[in-house]
């Protein structure tokens, strides 16, 4: 039987014989769930199309098409394709708004979620995110006056987690990981579930096999763990709330909601940990990127020195989304970030044809985000390098390219990312917030190149090396140039 299925794999008569690609991903998807649990599989697809060219076959039964023509029907339209079962989420009880496949059934719950994230409900979560913020840099400070080093990739993770929180479950969470730390694990536990859940979705039958086994036990635990939370905030419902369960759990409607608990768990559980696991990631690295590449710190610290030109940093989110350099540097920052290798769907019956090529009904087909975030055909020159300057009038000079709409860290469309907004202040605000407040120097032992050539990539970011640094608060450099200026100036006088 294997061999007959594998002959058929490889045959000139399946459907899919045509398009090139690797040997071994014709013949399984196992191949696939290696190249995934590497964290590198980003950069594998970037070669494949390298080297096969717009179409690549990266499964007995999928395709990689690396062109923004394709990203429309694919993901954007109303008629936009259907999920694969790589969102499948093994035998858990209850479903969620991103495990579901089916466009169907996924819209009417999107509409519960759509209202926690409105432009007044993003208003409202402006105070306990710069509240939040000001956590941030009070512990920065106190670490910085003990002389200790710095982690910033540790305290990001932390610091979007319990922001999360709040987003989620309002102050009934009561996750305070950077303050406490994190004794039962959440951050580790959270991005381990979502390895798995990444590198099993390749497989689901796998998926299915291995779930009773220790190799998903993070899976549970972030099962038991969410539970608990929702628990405690079904407990502490109220009239006026205005976090993501009060919506999920009906408190501006009738009081009750129709979804089960398990449902209510899986759903919080994901909103935590997709919302708090991309912006900590993206901050870690534009922070490397800010403080490495010639130039870019000059010009961010000068443009927001003038747009707050008190010490007392009062953010304001309009003044913030109007700063042009900043946005560019945000944006850059999720360009190169985000090392996605593809958001999989399924063609519809019939068959479609994408980029002017036909691709048969029931075939698994992704645009990889990393490969269209560094290609040359959306952003020249220098796609490779840091280069904010890209996102503003003129961009690069006469000949250069910037297509916003190769952007796809957020996806597009009906199954589009609707914490967008919400990430994009978070990181607005910390980059703002910090550079303000802080000056950063890496650590004699740290390295940017090392640090970006560790990260990889599980839908979760791993990082083989930490950001750390060490920083000093604005607010002492002053006094030590004022007390030098003194100084020089007795000085002088004898």
């Amino acid at each position: 039987m294997a061999i007959c299925l594998v002959g058929w794999r490889l045959s000139p008569f399946h459907p899919l014989a045509s398009f090139p690609g690797p040997l071994w991903n014709r013949v399984t998807n196992l191949s696939v769930a290696y190249l995934t649990s590497t964290g590198k599989r980003h950069l594998a697809v970037k070669e494949y199309h390298d080297r096969y060219g717009t179409f690549v076959r990266i499964g007995p039964n999928s395709l990689s098409i690396s062109s923004t023509a394709a990203v429309g029907p694919i993901y954007a339209n109303t008629k936009c394709f259907d999920k694969s079962e790589a969102y499948r989420l093994g035998k858990v009880q209850g479903d969620g708004l991103f495990f579901m496949r089916s466009g169907k059934e996924h819209h009417p719950r999107r509409s519960l979620w759509a209202k926690a994230f409105t432009r007044s409900a993003l208003e409202g979560y402006w105070d306990f995110l710069t509240k939040r913020t000001e956590g941030l840099a009070a512990h920065i400070e106190e670490e910085a006056s003990n002389g200790a080093t710095v982690d910033l990739t540790d305290l990001f993770q932390r610091w979007t987690y319990d922001l999360m929180g709040e987003v989620v479950f309002g102050d009934s969470s009561g996750l305070e990981i950077l303050r406490d730390g994190d004794p039962h694990g959440f951050v580790k536990c959270g991005q381990m579930a979502t390895k798995m859940f990444e590198i099993l979705g390749a497989v689901p039958w796998l998926f299915d096999i291995l779930w009773h086994f220790s190799v998903t036990d993070d899976i549970h635990s972030l099962e038991k763990y969410a539970g608990g939370f929702m628990s405690d905030r079904v407990k502490n419902a109220g009239e006026g709330r205005q976090d993501l369960c009060s919506h999920l759990l009906g408190e501006h409607d009738d009081g009750k909601t129709q979804l089960s608990k398990e449902t209510l768990d899986v759903e919080s559980t994901f909103a935590v940990q997709a919302g708090s696991d991309s912006a900590a990631t993206v901050l870690s690295i534009a922070f490397v990127y800010i403080h490495s590449t010639p130039g870019v710190l000059e010009r961010l610290s000068d443009e927001l020195s003038k747009a707050f030109p008190s010490q007392d940093f009062t953010p304001e989110q309009a003044k913030l989304a109007a700063l042009p350099y900043l946005d560019a540097v945000v944006n850059e920052s999720l360009r190169l970030g985000t090392p996605f290798p593809g958001l999989p769907r399924v063609t519809p019956d019939g068959g479609i044809t994408l980029s002017n090529t036909y691709v048969p009904a029931g075939t698994v087909v992704s645009v990889p985000a990393y490969t269209q975030q560094v290609s040359e055909e959306n952003f020249y020159p220098f796609p490779l390098q840091f280069k904010p300057e890209r996102w503003l009038p003129g961009g690069l000079g006469d000949g250069s390219v910037c297509n916003r709409s190769a952007l796809m860290c957020f996806s597009f469309g009906p199954y589009s990312c609707l914490g967008r907004n919400l990430a994009i202040q978070e990181i607005r605000l910390a980059i703002s917030q910090l550079l303000l407040n802080f000056s950063f120097q890496f650590t004699e032992d740290f390295s940017p190149t090392k640090f970006l050539n560790g990260v990889t990539n599980v839908r979760s970011t791993f990082f083989e090396r930490h950001l750390t640094v060490k920083a000093t608060p604005k607010r002492m450099m002053s006094q030590i140039v004022a007390s030098s200026e003194k100084e020089e100036s007795v000085g002088r006088r004898l």
